[in-house]
């Protein structure tokens, strides 16, 4: 069984700090989707963002379940299998538990999460509406490995 993508930033964030700086889904489920609207569901925006969020940030996702939560994830393959092996090299199970949503429009999010099993509380990334889906953003998580792999470049990350 391959490491999902969301595990492998985690470990890389992990590794990172520490040197200074549950739910589990299985099969080929989609993200949640809401649809914002001029009557825009805050409530069930912030429910398919956190669903989101722990399901790609869970070490048992499948990396191809896992691409779907993530914007531009079909891109991204390389860049997940490069956490996956960073993560396995840091022995880090983890998943997310999301404490704060603020939305900055009715397409982006703020949201501020903590990696169970890891260092890494109270980080904050971007949740982004796209295809109608809330998806964790490229960019966060690609800052992520990123911090997690100094020096090393982050495949479809740059």
């Amino acid at each position: 069984m391959r490491t999902p993508p969301i595990a492998i930033a985690t470990v890389l964030a992990t590794a990172a700090i520490v040197t200074g700086c549950s739910s589990s889904s299985s099969g080929s489920s989609a993200p949640p989707s809401t649809t914002p609207t001029a009557t825009f569901d805050a409530a069930g925006a912030r429910s398919a963002i956190t669903t989101s969020w722990q399901t790609f940030f869970n070490t048992k996702t499948p990396p191809a379940t896992a691409e779907g939560y993530l914007e531009d994830g079909a891109n991204l393959g390389p860049a997940i299998a490069f956490a996956a092996r960073l993560q396995r090299q840091q022995h880090f199970k983890e998943n997310a538990k999301v404490t704060k949503i603020v939305f900055i429009d009715a397409t982006t999010a703020s949201v501020t999460y903590n990696l169970v099993g890891t260092p890494l509380q109270g980080a904050t990334g971007q949740a982004v509406y796209q295809g109608g889906k809330w998806l964790v953003s490229k960019n966060t998580f690609c800052g992520l490995v990123e911090i997690g792999s100094p020096g090393k470049p982050v495949p479809g990350c740059n």
